[in-house]
């Protein structure tokens, strides 16, 4: 199941799938998977965004955030920390 899709800057198509990340290559014609970030199984992406400097960044339903350096191949995550949040006013 796909459940979101970006084109980036190149013409290829980013998917947020039911057990990770997937992308089309235009040039190719072929398909590039991402099932795993670090140790993590993704799992379930919900949304995927392609930003301006050409990285993906998509959520993982068991994971959380992530962007996907293009340029490095690498995935990092980006965790939500309680303590962190400013108080309201």
């Amino acid at each position: 199941t796909v459940h979101a899709l970006c084109e980036d800057q190149a013409g290829n198509i980013w998917m947020a799938l039911e057990d990770g990340i997937s992308c089309y290559q235009k040039q190719t014609g072929r398909f590039r998977s991402i099932r795993k970030a670090n140790q993590w199984l993704l799992g379930q992406c919900a949304n995927i965004l392609c930003d301006k400097q050409g990285d993906i960044w998509f959520t993982s339903r068991t994971v959380g955030l992530h962007r996907y350096v293009v340029s490095t191949g690498q995935v990092q995550q980006f965790l939500y920390d309680p303590a962190s949040r400013p108080p309201h006013t």
